[in-house]
């Protein structure tokens, strides 16, 4: 559980432009959790329950074998897609199909980004316009001290020739431990 939690903390982190999304995953990763973890006790006692009754069976039989199989049983599909796996290794010219498309498909997605189709946090503007500077006094300074010389520093960024704006917070700090 705490796995599925942090996974997803990492995820909501992450994904700050659409946070429903994350917390759409991590509340999926929790029901499936749940779900696994009560399985067998939900099976057990639904067996003893409907072992009774003759539609008890029927039930209980229905019940595992979707809890067992899923909803949709992929055999079928397992065996189509082993086929054709069997045909590409088999074949050179799908061989060469195939590499062709893993070429061209790895040749798409990793161009959406210098294209600017994808837009992400992890390629931040380099020119940004803001500047941040944090000073730290040490405990127990006055509240007056601290105000006197945070305005003399802001006196001093304000004189540049490239600053347009400048602000003063007091008491307010970059890190959470301050």
């Amino acid at each position: 559980m705490g796995v599925i939690l942090l996974g997803g903390g990492l995820i909501f982190g992450i994904s700050k432009e659409a946070p429903i999304l994350p917390l759409i995953l991590i509340v999926y990763l929790i029901f499936i959790w749940v779900a696994y973890s009560v399985r067998l006790s939900i099976i057990e006692s639904m067996r003893m329950f409907l072992e009774e009754h003759r539609a008890g069976k029927i039930i209980y039989f229905c019940f595992s074998r979707i809890m067992d199989n899923g909803l949709i049983s992929l055999q079928k599909v397992s065996g189509y897609y082993r086929s054709v796996l069997e045909k590409i290794i088999v074949s050179k010219i799908l061989r060469r199909k195939t590499v062709l498309m893993v070429i061209i498909f790895s040749f798409f997605a990793f161009s959406l980004v210098p294209l600017g189709f994808v837009v992400n946090e992890f390629f931040p503007k380099e020119d940004t316009n803001e500047i941040y500077v944090d000073i730290e006094y040490p405990e127990g300074t006055k509240k007056e001290i601290v105000q006197e010389q945070s305005l003399k520093i802001l006196d001093d960024l304000k004189n540049t020739s490239f600053a347009e704006n400048t602000l003063l917070q007091i008491g307010i700090g970059f890190s959470n431990d301050s």
